[in-house]
Protein backbone atom coordinates (compact mmCIF):
# COMPACT_ATOMS: atom_id res chain seq x y z
CA UNK A 1 0.00 0.00 0.00
CA UNK A 2 1.47 4.02 -0.85
CA UNK A 3 -0.37 6.67 0.68
CA UNK A 4 -0.34 9.29 -1.80
CA UNK A 5 -1.92 12.46 0.61
CA UNK A 6 -3.25 13.38 4.04
CA UNK A 7 -4.63 16.56 4.49
CA UNK A 8 -6.94 18.22 7.19
CA UNK A 9 -9.43 20.91 6.49
CA UNK A 10 -12.96 21.92 7.63
CA UNK A 11 -15.05 20.98 5.03
CA UNK A 12 -14.36 18.10 2.07
CA UNK A 13 -17.35 17.85 -0.59
CA UNK A 14 -17.46 14.95 -2.82
CA UNK A 15 -19.16 15.46 -6.70
CA UNK A 16 -21.40 11.99 -6.52
CA UNK A 17 -21.50 12.57 -10.43
CA UNK A 18 -17.48 13.66 -11.65
CA UNK A 19 -16.29 11.76 -8.09
CA UNK A 20 -14.09 14.44 -7.29
CA UNK A 21 -13.40 15.77 -3.96
CA UNK A 22 -13.07 19.44 -2.92
CA UNK A 23 -11.68 20.72 0.29
CA UNK A 24 -12.90 23.97 2.08
CA UNK A 25 -10.31 26.11 4.61
CA UNK A 26 -7.27 23.58 4.36
CA UNK A 27 -5.83 23.33 8.07
CA UNK A 28 -2.29 24.04 8.87
CA UNK A 29 -2.00 24.82 11.92
CA UNK A 30 -4.28 26.20 15.08
CA UNK A 31 -3.58 29.77 16.07
CA UNK A 32 -6.09 30.70 19.11
CA UNK A 33 -6.71 33.04 21.46
CA UNK A 34 -7.08 31.12 24.82
CA UNK A 35 -7.11 27.79 25.96
CA UNK A 36 -9.06 25.41 26.40
CA UNK A 37 -10.84 25.77 22.45
CA UNK A 38 -12.76 23.20 20.88
CA UNK A 39 -12.44 22.52 16.72
CA UNK A 40 -15.97 22.07 15.81
CA UNK A 41 -15.61 20.28 12.82
CA UNK A 42 -11.72 18.71 11.42
CA UNK A 43 -12.07 16.86 8.06
CA UNK A 44 -9.46 14.23 7.18
CA UNK A 45 -8.67 13.54 3.26
CA UNK A 46 -6.81 10.10 2.61
CA UNK A 47 -5.73 9.12 -0.86
CA UNK A 48 -3.80 5.08 -1.02
CA UNK A 49 -3.15 2.61 -3.30
CA UNK A 50 -2.31 -0.27 -3.61
CA UNK A 51 -0.52 -3.82 -6.53
CA UNK A 52 -2.38 -5.62 -7.89
CA UNK A 53 -1.04 -8.22 -5.37
CA UNK A 54 -2.02 -6.97 -2.22
CA UNK A 55 -5.36 -7.19 -0.58
CA UNK A 56 -8.36 -5.61 -1.28
CA UNK A 57 -9.69 -5.50 2.22
CA UNK A 58 -6.94 -3.46 4.91
CA UNK A 59 -7.44 -2.38 8.84
CA UNK A 60 -5.98 0.71 9.51
CA UNK A 61 -6.18 2.84 12.81
CA UNK A 62 -6.49 7.41 12.74
CA UNK A 63 -4.44 7.64 15.61
CA UNK A 64 -4.22 11.23 17.02
CA UNK A 65 -2.23 12.58 19.90
CA UNK A 66 -3.59 15.93 21.48
CA UNK A 67 -0.94 17.01 24.67
CA UNK A 68 0.05 13.32 25.87
CA UNK A 69 -3.71 12.14 24.90
CA UNK A 70 -4.39 9.18 22.45
CA UNK A 71 -7.22 8.36 20.92
CA UNK A 72 -7.42 6.25 18.35
CA UNK A 73 -10.07 5.31 15.71
CA UNK A 74 -10.52 1.62 13.17
CA UNK A 75 -10.91 2.48 9.80
CA UNK A 76 -11.62 -0.29 7.54
CA UNK A 77 -10.23 0.32 3.81
CA UNK A 78 -12.23 -1.69 0.87
CA UNK A 79 -10.53 -1.12 -2.44
CA UNK A 80 -13.56 -2.89 -4.17
CA UNK A 81 -12.07 -4.17 -7.09
CA UNK A 82 -10.10 -1.16 -7.59
CA UNK A 83 -6.10 0.03 -7.07
CA UNK A 84 -7.36 3.68 -5.17
CA UNK A 85 -8.76 4.26 -2.63
CA UNK A 86 -10.21 7.90 -1.11
CA UNK A 87 -11.05 8.10 2.59
CA UNK A 88 -12.60 11.39 3.97
CA UNK A 89 -13.33 11.39 7.74
CA UNK A 90 -14.40 14.13 10.17
CA UNK A 91 -14.38 14.13 13.49
CA UNK A 92 -15.93 17.24 15.53
CA UNK A 93 -15.56 18.89 18.96
CA UNK A 94 -11.73 18.47 19.68
CA UNK A 95 -10.77 19.86 22.36
CA UNK A 96 -6.92 21.96 21.88
CA UNK A 97 -6.12 22.44 25.93
CA UNK A 98 -2.33 24.07 25.46
CA UNK A 99 0.38 25.12 22.81
CA UNK A 100 1.72 21.90 20.89
CA UNK A 101 1.38 19.93 18.07
CA UNK A 102 -1.89 17.83 17.12
CA UNK A 103 -0.67 14.49 15.77
CA UNK A 104 -2.87 12.51 13.31
CA UNK A 105 -1.16 8.83 11.78
CA UNK A 106 -2.21 6.43 9.93
CA UNK A 107 -1.37 3.05 10.98
CA UNK A 108 -1.92 -0.23 9.04
CA UNK A 109 -2.60 -3.55 11.34
CA UNK A 110 -1.25 -6.42 10.28
CA UNK A 111 -2.86 -8.44 13.25
CA UNK A 112 -1.23 -7.39 16.51
CA UNK A 113 1.73 -5.09 14.78
CA UNK A 114 1.11 -1.46 13.51
CA UNK A 115 2.64 0.34 10.99
CA UNK A 116 2.42 4.14 10.37
CA UNK A 117 2.05 4.84 6.79
CA UNK A 118 1.01 8.20 7.06
CA UNK A 119 0.92 11.07 9.05
CA UNK A 120 0.13 14.98 9.82
CA UNK A 121 1.52 17.23 12.43
CA UNK A 122 -0.75 20.81 13.11
CA UNK A 123 0.72 23.42 15.21
CA UNK A 124 -1.06 24.28 17.89
CA UNK A 125 -0.09 27.99 18.88
CA UNK A 126 -1.20 30.85 21.39
CA UNK A 127 -1.69 34.01 19.43
CA UNK A 128 -3.00 37.46 21.34
CA UNK A 129 -6.70 37.80 21.30
CA UNK A 130 -8.17 39.68 18.31
CA UNK A 131 -10.80 42.68 18.37
CA UNK A 132 -14.16 41.66 17.22
CA UNK A 133 -14.70 43.25 13.68
CA UNK A 134 -18.13 44.22 11.70
CA UNK A 135 -18.14 45.24 8.78
CA UNK A 136 -20.43 48.49 8.20
CA UNK A 137 -21.13 49.59 4.85
CA UNK A 138 -17.85 48.04 3.35
CA UNK A 139 -15.75 49.28 6.37
CA UNK A 140 -13.94 47.02 8.82
CA UNK A 141 -14.42 48.19 12.09
CA UNK A 142 -13.06 47.14 15.55
CA UNK A 143 -15.77 46.74 18.07
CA UNK A 144 -16.41 49.06 20.69
CA UNK A 145 -15.60 52.31 18.25
CA UNK A 146 -13.51 54.55 20.24
CA UNK A 147 -14.16 57.74 21.37
CA UNK A 148 -12.00 59.65 18.12
CA UNK A 149 -14.08 57.47 15.90
CA UNK A 150 -17.99 58.63 17.83
CA UNK A 151 -16.91 62.10 17.61
CA UNK A 152 -15.64 61.75 13.65
CA UNK A 153 -19.21 60.32 13.40
CA UNK A 154 -21.20 63.13 15.12
CA UNK A 155 -19.00 65.82 12.94
CA UNK A 156 -20.19 63.86 10.04
CA UNK A 157 -24.09 63.78 11.07
CA UNK A 158 -23.72 67.14 11.75
CA UNK A 159 -22.61 68.32 8.03
CA UNK A 160 -25.10 66.19 6.61
CA UNK A 161 -28.15 68.06 7.90
CA UNK A 162 -26.46 71.22 7.29
CA UNK A 163 -26.64 70.35 3.84
CA UNK A 164 -30.18 69.34 3.99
Amino acid sequence: MKSHFLIAANTAITDAQANTLSLIEIVESFEVPQFPVIVPRLTLAWLTSRDVSEPERTEYSIEITNNGEKTSFPVQVNYDGKLRHRAVVQFQGITLSAPGDLEIRMASIDGKRKKIVESLSLPIALVGSQPIQAIVSGENTSLPPTKKSRKGASKAKAKAKAKT
